[in-house]
């Protein structure tokens, strides 16, 4: 089952690929609108209903300044180690943005302080939170955008990607979709007018970047 969201006037598309069909809540914030994981102080972890059958999308902007510096004490050591390593500061801030929208999102559905929770990667690197109570997460970013999947019981992925204006260059779109569309993809990007054949694409592309995070 897919679930889409393009909150951001077109120019970047989010899409959730999920095992099974599931129903969807899409969440987000303005930048005024913190939303979960941002402008929330440690102390405030209001639990967050999550049945079976849905799942949450949460999106935020991750850029530098949205985020409170009284957050930062949710993060590991290994995670401000982590951020130390970027060379430019906005890189850096912007991870650490990440994370907190991560664990104060997360948070709110085990029901733990955001700087309780702790993570474990698979055999193929894909986090996960320990004694999550069953529930499972996917994180992409675009930009000075994140996205966040919640499930219970479910694997899933999700992907974010901008729409770069390269993509919008008829031979830049023909070699991109040669590499890694299959010729039935690459006929409907085809049969597109010209001018939507760079969303559509990205649509084929995240589609493949969500299961792949699956």
């Amino acid at each position: 089952f897919l679930i889409g969201s393009s909150p951001w006037g077109g120019r970047a598309l989010a899409w959730v690929m999920e095992k099974r069909g599931l129903r969807s809540t899409a969440r987000g914030g303005t930048d005024d609108d913190a939303g979960p994981g941002m402008k929330t102080h440690a102390h405030e972890v209001a639990e967050l209903r999550l049945e079976s059958h849905e799942v949450h999308v949460w999106w935020r902007r991750v850029d530098a300044g949205h985020f409170l510096d009284d957050t930062r004490g949710w993060l590991s050591d290994e995670e401000r180690r982590r951020g130390e390593r970027f060379r430019r500061e906005e890189d850096a801030l912007a991870f650490v943005a990440r994370r907190l929208f991560l664990r104060g999102t997360l948070a709110r559905y085990v029901g733990r302080a955001p700087g309780a929770l702790c993570f474990t990667e698979g055999p193929h690197g894909k986090p996960s939170l320990v004694d999550s109570g069953g529930i499972e997460f996917s994180l992409s970013r675009a930009g000075a955008w994140a996205l966040l999947g919640v499930a219970r019981v479910r694997a899933l992925g999700v992907d974010v990607e901008r729409l770069d204006a390269r993509l919008e260059e008829a031979e830049e779109l023909s070699r991109l979709a040669a590499r890694v569309l299959t010729p039935g993809e690459s006929a409907e990007l085809e049969a597109r007018a010209p001018e939507a054949r760079a969303g559509a694409f990205l649509q084929l592309w995240a589609r493949k970047e969500a299961l792949l995070k699956a």
